[in-house]
């Protein structure tokens, strides 16, 4: 009787990694969705960097970063809530 070879599957790793990237991409998010979720506009973001104002950034090569927690927090804080 011929043994035939083992076959094995990455498929789980591949998961896995795709669960991170994920998580990964949950935390963070680029300018452009930064745009999308404050409407501050890239001229001004790409401004504040330069100025070393705004939203706190992580540079990645040529990337910038913006955690989300950073983003809600920064909205919250511009909350005004009227009193009824």
């Amino acid at each position: 009787m011929v043994k035939t070879p083992e076959i094995v599957f990455f498929d789980k790793v591949e998961h896995e990694s795709d669960q991170n990237l994920q998580k990964h991409q949950k935390e963070y998010c680029r300018e452009n969705e930064v745009f999308a979720m404050t409407r501050i506009k890239l001229a001004k973001l790409r401004n504040n960097r330069y100025q070393m104002n705004g939203l706190p950034y992580i540079k990645t090569g040529k990337s910038f970063l913006y955690r989300r927690k950073d983003i809600t927090e920064n909205i919250n804080a511009h909350l005004i809530s009227p009193k009824c």
